[in-house]
């Protein structure tokens, strides 16, 4: 699982690309490297989508380890 965060998305007349070219790139990558990539944007400045990034990003961190040690338990390793 990869993250591709769009960050300053207060900053409006500064933007370079749309939530839809950000989302279109996410697609694009995924299909191309065949891994999941999920976009978000995100304003620190505003607090916009930060925790709940970070927090999306903590799970998938801890359901991975949880799923290596019962792969580990299953196969017998220490």
């Amino acid at each position: 699982l990869i993250y591709l965060v769009a960050n300053k998305v207060d900053n409006i007349e500064n933007r370079v690309i749309t939530t839809q070219e950000g989302i279109d790139l996410a697609a694009n990558l995924e299909s191309r490297y065949q891994v999941k990539i999920e976009y978000f944007e995100t304003s620190a400045k505003e607090n916009v989508n930060v925790d709940e990034m970070v927090t999306k990003m903590v799970k998938a961190c801890l359901a991975a380890e949880m799923a290596r040690r019962a792969e580990e338990e299953t196969n017998g390793s220490t």
